[in-house]
């Protein structure tokens, strides 16, 4: 019964982050999209960091405690979390910059 009750909370945990995941990239592209065409890669950027800092700071939260749950250490959770948003922020920039192009 214990282990099945610790199943299910880590199931939920993930939706949870699934949810907090959906929410910060839906966050990171309506931004990307609603800003000025001129404003520069830099500006965009912090931007974003100031209009999903809500949605970043649930996912990032949420994500440390599934990998601290599959056995990560807090270093290890937080060097994935950095890579994870890294990326996400910077495949939110290059698909910007190919929209521009193409627009």
């Amino acid at each position: 019964m214990f282990l099945f009750n610790i199943a299910a909370a880590s199931a939920a945990l993930v939706t949870q982050v699934d949810e907090a995941n959906f929410a910060y990239v839906d966050c990171m592209f309506a931004t990307a999209r609603n800003a000025p065409a001129d404003i520069g890669t830099g500006a965009l950027e912090q931007l974003i960091v100031q209009s999903c800092a809500n949605q970043r700071d649930r996912l990032h939260a949420l994500l440390v405690e599934v990998r601290l749950q599959n056995g990560d250490s807090r270093e290890q959770a937080e060097a994935t979390w950095q890579q994870l948003e890294a990326d996400g922020l910077a495949s939110v920039l290059r698909a910007r910059e190919q929209a521009l192009r193409l627009n």
